[in-house]
């Protein structure tokens, strides 16, 4: 079996905070009380439907609090890898919710540009894409279950690089993910090529 699951962290105390509240910076933003729940669920789901052979995870504290959850399910130690990071986005200090959403939207206008102390969104779809391209290799060449934490915008890079979509086209192409949600994806050989399969959003039952 050669599978990728791409899972989003669980809910995290910035989806409860008002625009005009000062933004969370990645060390204070952790999963909420309902994030942890639905994260217990998602780990108990995987661990019923697929044998996990790694459990990667983004370095910033929702991923991290994520794969600790889903660890103990899966029996696996996480790996940090810091490539599934969400985007650097630059914010500056006292920068407020309501700021933060409209300057992530801004840089969909002009993705090859690097905002101030921040990463483009070339920059982002480059770091995911290489992180795939070796776990392309690794999956080609030992097979396994690789579980992934990482952010909604993480997740939307790498999605787009399978498909193959031109970054040009970011700005009207968005990935719906929900917290503690995954994106089943397959490995496989047809007709002599190496290809990936989408099989699957978040199967669980409703």
């Amino acid at each position: 079996m050669k599978r990728l699951i791409l899972v989003r962290h669980g809910e995290v105390e910035s989806q409860l905070r008002s625009d005009d509240e000062l933004r969370l910076s990645d060390d204070e933003n952790g999963l909420t009380e309902w994030g942890v729940a639905r994260t217990e669920g998602l780990a108990e789901h995987l661990r019923e439907r697929f044998e996990a052979t790694s459990l990667l995870t983004s370095p910033l504290l929702r991923a991290r609090q994520t794969a600790d959850i889903l660890a103990r399910e899966l029996e696996l130690a996480p790996t940090v890898e810091s490539r599934l990071a969400e985007r650097d986005y630059g914010f500056p200090p006292g920068t407020t919710m309501g700021d933060s959403h409209r300057l992530q939207l801004a840089c969909y206008e002009h993705p090859e540009d690097d905002p101030p102390h921040g990463e483009s969104l070339a920059s982002h779809r480059r770091r995911v894409s290489e992180w795939l391209r070796e776990v392309e290799t690794r999956l080609d060449a030992e097979g396994g279950v690789i579980v992934a934490v990482a952010h909604g915008g993480t997740l939307e890079q790498a999605l787009a690089t399978l498909q193959g979509s031109p970054l040009a086209a970011a700005s009207r192409w968005f990935t719906r993910c929900e917290p503690a949600s995954y994106h089943l994806l397959a490995r496989l050989d047809v007709e002599g090529r190496k290809v990936w399969c989408l099989d699957g959003v978040d199967l669980r039952p409703i």
